[in-house]
């Protein structure tokens, strides 16, 4: 009988922690609000991230593209390096 009793406790006391782990942990949807039109819309925080990485993303990508040109064309002072150069160091 004490088993029995040790077993439901237990289980009681896992399917307690599963719910409150759930709760706190799993359901939780953190999101942002930003003003447009008047409108208040909602943005998931993650979209936010996912953007913001991909612009600092493009802009390292450019950034190191000017970088390669600008060697390149201070190496052979072609046209075509100067052209390559000016157009990726433009969008800086």
């Amino acid at each position: 009988m004490n088993f029995i009793k040790l077993y439901f406790c237990i289980v009681l006391s896992g399917l307690s922690l599963m719910i409150i782990y759930k709760s706190f942990f799993i359901d939780i949807k953190v999101s942002t609000y930003s003003i447009s039109d008047n409108k208040i819309n909602k943005i998931p925080l993650l979209k936010l991230l996912s953007k913001q990485i991909e612009i600092v993303n493009e802009k390292r990508k450019n950034t190191e593209l000017c970088d390669f040109w600008t060697k390149e064309f201070f190496k052979n002072q072609i046209r075509l390096t100067k052209e390559s150069m000016d157009k990726y160091c433009e969008e800086l």
